[in-house]
């Protein structure tokens, strides 16, 4: 029988367990734990005055699609706690990326970061 994987509140070391070191920005959020592995992560990090949202994940939690859809629940519940709009640009590498943005309320703003399009979530 396999594991279910739970979500934790990620704390520094864990972040690390899933990036392989540091990092890439201070944030607040959750991981998933699979097996005492960390195979995903997502939370809000403040950047140019704006708080953004991101999620990512692992192969591994891939078939947990309930679990994936509860942390997204949590990652937007902790979105609604900020009095300001929270942005999000979705991960060119997955094509469900930007239906479910549209799906959970966000829109285009019309700027773009990298070449990928913002888009914000109002309270």
């Amino acid at each position: 029988m396999r594991s279910e994987p739970i979500i934790a509140c990620a704390t520094q070391s864990l972040a690390r367990a899933y990036w392989g070191g540091d990092p890439p920005f201070s944030f607040r959020g959750y991981v998933a734990l699979l097996d005492g592995e960390v195979v995903g992560v997502g939370g809000l990090y403040r950047m140019h005055d704006r708080m953004w949202i991101f999620s990512g994940f692992k192969p591994e939690l891939a078939p947990y699609r309930k679990v994936r859809a509860k942390a997204v629940r949590m990652l937007l519940q902790l979105a609604d706690n900020y009095p300001t709009p929270v942005f999000a640009t979705p991960d060119r590498k997955e094509p469900t990326a930007m239906p479910l943005l549209i799906r959970l309320g966000f829109v285009p703003t019309g700027e773009e970061v990298d070449g990928d399009p913002v888009f914000v979530r109002e309270r």
